[in-house]
């Protein structure tokens, strides 16, 4: 039976707990009907954009543990991705300790991550660097890239007088040398 949780409930949720869910439960549908979606179930990957790559940085590090209680098949299959790319993760770095956000811990378990961002950015670089140094003395395959400008937000899009247009060329270069894409 699904319990309906009270505004008061909802409102004392951390603003990342419900999107988490959101991508926990999606990832774990695709893998799941891989067959019908023509995918290889061992090659789903997570791709989050400034909150989203909040969000993707919580999930790398969730150890298989559901931010929801389980309601169908569906939600035993693993939604652990088998990698990530982050792009300007927002709000990962916490200024008052100088460290990642405590709900975001990286482990051994977490895939190959690719992480993006920019120097100018008010989010902070700091966080990707943060992640990208535990990633690596944990041995997790990992990449990273900080251009110098860009801002926030740019997406795939170039920016005037940046080079923060050339990441989606690094990230495909990333995903080919692990034979997780083929160039076109």
């Amino acid at each position: 039976m699904l319990r309906y949780r009270t505004r008061l409930e909802v409102a004392s949720e951390p603003p990342w707990r419900r999107p988490l869910q959101d991508a926990q439960r999606s990832l774990s549908l695709i893998r799941a009907r891989a067959d019908q979606l023509c995918l290889n179930p061992d090659r789903i990957g997570l791709f989050g954009f400034s909150a989203g790559g909040q969000v993707s940085a919580i999930m790398l590090c969730d150890g298989g543990t559901l931010a929801y209680d389980a309601v169908d098949a569906v939600d035993r299959v693993s939604h652990r991705p088998d990698f990530a790319l982050l792009i300007y993760p927002w709000n990962v770095y916490d200024p008052a300790t100088d460290r990642l956000q405590p709900e975001i811990r990286i482990t051994c378990e977490a895939p190959p991550t690719f992480l993006v961002h920019t120097h100018d950015d008010k989010s902070s670089s700091l966080g990707s660097v943060l992640i990208y140094s535990k990633l690596r003395r944990l041995g997790v395959a990992s990449e990273l890239h900080i251009y110098q400008n860009g801002g926030h937000g740019y997406g795939t899009r170039p920016v005037k007088g940046s080079d923060i247009g050339t990441w989606p060329d690094r990230a495909t270069d990333w995903l080919v040398r692990r034979g997780l894409a083929e160039r076109q």
